[in-house]
């Protein structure tokens, strides 16, 4: 959730759980909890009703427009520059993009002072799928190793489902003919006007099964439930989306260039970052502090060839020391010097931000896309951040150093090196 990770308490009541289960999970200490499956399972379905609230992502882009609205204009400037160097490098297009297009993902809204918040009724006048009239049934095809998610609209508050007096109610069941069988593993998440339904396949069915089910809603106002018929078709298993390009892995027979060519990434909304603001940073920054990146909610591009790619805006530090010292010791002008170290940081970023993606790429497909979350592995935002602040000393001095060097200076250097 990028600017909701120090804002989100979540709190689980395990009171359900068996004795054996609570064993499984809590230390004989109480304080901690064991690893093993039925943690990564509570942990997961976390992951996905936080990825999936529909309130924390209106949050999330609420903060994000804030965040960058007043600084859009000033950042055009550099992404013409950064679009200028990749297109003018071909190694450097070769490795960043997969196609001729750049443009930034994000929709440039203003952020709305006067919002009214969303009024939901008491008790829902319609509950129906998303873009179906009601009583039409819905059918789609649903990856056998991962969740489906099914979208209802309705006029109903947002604590129709939790609250203590005329609560409503949801039960899903599968139909077989004529008879049900109810459904226990799924959530619901009802957040202003739109109800997500998470649900996970059975067990036992297999790739090519039609599941039927009948998702009923009702409480004790209402005169009959809110029927919704959906059939589920059990498709092949699929790659988890992780905010990187999944299309299939290049065959082994490609050469390295195609295999890089696979993943690409999006040019970033860069942001700048002064003194004043340092401590509302997420990554703490000082005087050496240079780059944090923060995953944004993926935008709806396509990169030809590549799927939608990872999106990211940059938040580069304008007060660095270094930065600062460079400026008054050079007879370069100030704003040269600038430009240069945000293009020079803003490519150091781009450049892990894809290290990061063909990595994950590389991993075999059965290595769990979560495996490393408690192993103590820093983040791509963490190794972004640390790596950049090592750099920042040497990204000025190295772009003038090696523009200002000659073929005549390297031919003397090589034939030193030889004489010796």
């Amino acid at each position: 959730m990028g600017r909701l990770d120090d804002s989100i308490l979540i709190t689980v009541g395990c009171s359900n759980l068996s004795g054996r289960a609570r064993e499984d999970l809590f230390m004989n200490s109480r304080d901690r909890l064991r690893n093993g499956d039925l943690r990564d399972a509570i942990e997961r379905e976390l992951e996905l009703m936080i990825r999936e609230h529909q309130g924390l992502k209106d949050l999330r882009e609420k903060r994000r427009r804030e965040e960058v609205a007043s600084k859009t204009a000033d950042s055009k400037p550099l992404e013409e520059a950064l679009k200028s160097i990749l297109k003018s490098s071909p190694s450097l297009a070769s490795i960043f993009l997969t196609g001729t297009k750049l443009s930034n993902p994000f929709k440039t809204k203003e952020v709305a002072s006067d919002d009214k918040p969303y009024e939901g009724k008491l008790h829902p006048s319609y509950f129906k799928f998303q873009k179906l009239q009601y009583k039409e049934k819905l059918e789609r095809i649903a990856a056998i190793n991962m969740k489906c998610r099914i979208t209802f609209v309705t006029d109903v508050a947002n604590d129709y489902f939790d609250r203590l007096v005329n609560k409503g109610i949801c039960n899903i069941q599968i139909i077989e003919g004529d008879e049900t069988k109810k459904v226990d593993s799924y959530s619901l998440n009802l957040q202003n006007g739109k109800a997500t339904l998470n649900l996970k396949l059975p067990e036992n069915c297999l790739v090519g099964d039609i599941i039927t089910y009948e998702a009923k809603v009702s409480d004790d106002t209402l005169p009959e439930p809110f029927v919704n018929v959906f059939a589920l078709t059990v498709g092949s298993p699929q790659q988890p989306t992780t905010g990187i390009s999944q299309k299939s892995k290049p065959p082994s027979d490609k050469d390295g260039h195609e295999q890089e060519a696979s993943t690409g990434i999006v040019m970033p909304q860069i942001n700048d970052v002064y003194e004043k603001d340092w401590e509302q940073r997420k990554h703490k920054f000082n005087q050496f502090s240079a780059l944090e990146i923060i995953q944004e909610e993926a935008a709806e591009i396509e990169i030809p060839g590549n799927g939608s790619p990872a999106v990211y805006s940059f938040w580069i530090n304008m007060d660095n020391i270094y930065l600062k010292t460079e400026m008054k010791s050079s007879k370069i002008a100030p704003e040269l010097i600038k430009a240069r170290f945000k293009s020079g940081i803003a490519l150091l970023g781009m450049a892990l931000i894809k290290g990061d993606a063909m990595a994950e790429k590389s991993k075999p497909e059965d290595e769990s896309v979560d495996q490393n979350a408690n192993s103590g592995t820093p983040t791509l935002e963490d190794q972004v951040f640390h790596i950049s602040a090592s750099v920042a000393p040497i990204i000025l001095p190295m772009i003038e150093s090696l523009g200002k060097l000659s073929e005549e200076q390297f031919t003397v250097g090589s034939q030193i090196g030889d004489d010796e």
